[in-house]
């Protein structure tokens, strides 16, 4: 199945806001002239030559697991997944920067919380900011917000768990 190409909507400079590309499921986030865009996986790592390799990618943020079919994730009785990895790749004016990246659990508990700093040396380059959550717990399915901050500049993904067998 082809997809669209992504066309990006341009934001004046000076705007608060982050908007995805048009007709991308795996969108870009603009603003002015930070481009951000997010990847979901088991895990990812990075190879000898710099390249991000990402192991059980979830190509449409949505995370499968397999609990029996009575077993509903809370809180006190939490599901948990062995690992998982989000990765940015940010595009930004050159200069050093300032990310941090966290997550809500089940829409009851904030984790995951990562700073990063990053400089990037030269124009149309970009940097790969990775989140490990290892293990990752499931206090509830349905969405998840994945937040990002780059210097001062707020995006947000989501991911989707569902469980393998639904109601």
């Amino acid at each position: 199945m082809a997809t669209k190409k992504s066309m990006p909507h341009k934001i004046p400079t000076g705007k608060a806001v982050a908007k995805r590309s048009v007709s991308s499921k795996k969108a870009a986030w603009l603003r002015s002239d930070y481009t951000i865009r997010f990847f979901c996986a088991d895990d990812i790592r990075i190879d000898g030559d710099g390249k991000p390799m990402l192991i059980g990618f979830y190509s449409d943020n949505v995370i499968v697991v397999n609990a029996p079919k009575d077993v509903k994730p809370t809180r006190e009785s939490p599901l948990g997944l062995a690992s998982l990895t989000f990765m940015f790749t940010i595009s930004a004016p050159t200069g050093k920067h300032r990310a941090e990246i966290s997550f809500e659990l089940g829409g009851q508990l904030k984790g995951g919380v990562q700073v990063k700093e990053f400089e990037i040396a030269k124009q149309k380059t970009s940097y790969n900011v990775i989140a490990k959550a290892q293990p990752f717990p499931v206090l509830a399915f349905g969405k998840q917000p994945i937040h990002i901050e780059v210097d001062g500049h707020k995006f947000t993904e989501e991911i989707e768990i569902r469980p393998l067998h639904p109601d």
